[in-house]
């Protein structure tokens, strides 16, 4: 009955809005905690926020974008081209999220790192994929979303370590 109903879609997104530290859904169990990173900070509660009233492939796939950015702002926030070289040995971009990150873990955890900058790539990898994917679902938008938060975790962690 409610459904379908624009009004009823329209308040539950305000109360959500105003009120989505209570929110019970298991996803927010585990409260997320800030990096500092304002703008990143932001990013993620939007991909929480647009998840928890996405249906349609467009709205998954957005959330994938939102991932995606998030990372490079992420990568912006700690990588220093003058003290973390990229592995290839390649000029990272400003926007090359996959690049910065690898480097950036490779010199932060001194060469130990082969796992760290996998989870680091597969993270980046999968906002990519979903931001492309036609046919994107909660299931793969609620995991670019864990990914994404564990990533800015992480990376804050070595940031203040």
């Amino acid at each position: 009955m409610f459904k379908d109903n624009e009004e009823v879609a329209k308040l539950k997104l305000t109360l959500y809005k105003r009120y989505s530290k209570f929110a019970t859904s298991s996803l927010y169990i585990e409260e997320y905690q800030l990096t500092g990173w304002e703008r990143v900070d932001r990013s993620i509660d939007e991909m929480r926020s647009r998840l928890e009233f996405s249906e349609r492939e467009e709205q998954f796939q957005a959330i994938g974008m939102i991932g995606r950015k998030t990372l490079i702002t992420i990568a912006q926030q700690v990588f220093d081209p003058t003290k973390h070289a990229t592995l290839d040995g390649i000029e990272a971009s400003s926007t090359d999220a996959k690049r910065m990150l690898e480097a950036y873990l490779n010199y932060e955890l001194n060469d130990t790192s082969e796992k760290t900058r996998r989870f680091a790539r597969a993270s980046v990898d999968l906002g990519n994929q979903l931001t492309h994917d036609r046919g994107a679902t909660k299931k793969e938008a609620t995991m670019c979303l864990i990914s994404v938060s564990s990533i800015a975790t992480m990376i804050k962690f070595l940031d203040e370590y």
